[in-house]
């Protein structure tokens, strides 16, 4: 009795596919289960065809619905990913400011030396405004080194480079609603705080949308957020 041809199987059609876009193989393959088939055959070579034919690409209806639904996802995501964003540049300009506080501290008991961590608001209207700096002096009996002093390294006094809080995480404002012009807070050798100004007590920093953290130096020097 001549046996009724059931066509292939998906295992096997996947094989063909398989076979059509690698281009080179064995023209004898084993199927499982002992079932060997004919890669070279006229027909397994049409069902080829008939397949990649089929599959030329997407039209240009399910590419605009792609890309319609792909807009309304991103207008629906957007505010959330932008207010992310936001909350992301606060927090780093947090975690800078109470970094530089701790390492002045830290610098002050390993030195003997007194340290002090000066800024300006973002309120200011200072070219330095929106930004702080770390000096230092060798003893109470010498003076600090001038606010906006150049940069120097002297044997009683130090002042470092300005930390620009805009050009490091934009939108992010030092202190916004503080009528005062500047911040500041010192320690000496025994890492004690000895200076505070009312502006950083708490230093406010504040986002985009508004959002704010603050940053608190207790008597005793230990750092906190909130």
């Amino acid at each position: 009795m001549r046996r009724r041809d059931s066509g292939f199987g998906l295992l096997e059609g996947i094989m063909v596919s398989f076979i059509v876009i690698i281009g080179s193989v064995n023209p004898v393959t084993t199927l499982g289960a002992g079932r060997a088939v004919n890669l070279a055959s006229p027909r397994l070579r049409h069902a080829g065809a008939t397949w990649k034919k089929g599959r030329q690409g997407f039209s240009l209806i399910e590419l605009m619905v792609v890309v319609t639904i792909a807009t309304i996802l991103m207008a629906f995501a957007m505010p959330g990913f932008t207010g992310l964003l936001q909350s992301y540049r606060r927090d780093g300009a947090l975690q800078q400011i109470v970094g530089d506080v701790r390492r002045a501290r830290s610098e002050a008991i390993m030195t003997g030396w007194q340290y002090r961590i000066f800024g300006f608001n973002s309120g200011a209207s200072s070219p330095y405004k929106n930004q702080y700096r770390v000096m230092a002096r060798s003893s109470g009996a010498v003076a600090w080194p001038d606010n906006t002093a150049a940069p120097v390294q002297a044997a009683t006094q130090i002042a470092r480079g300005w930390v620009d809080i805009n050009a490091l995480y934009r939108g992010v404002r030092l202190n916004p609603s503080d009528g005062t012009a500047d911040f500041s807070v010192a320690f000496d050798a025994r890492g004690v705080r000895v200076e505070l100004d009312s502006s950083f007590d708490p230093l406010v920093i504040a986002g985009e949308t508004g959002s704010s953290r603050s940053v608190r130096v207790s008597a005793v020097g230990s750092v906190r957020t909130e």
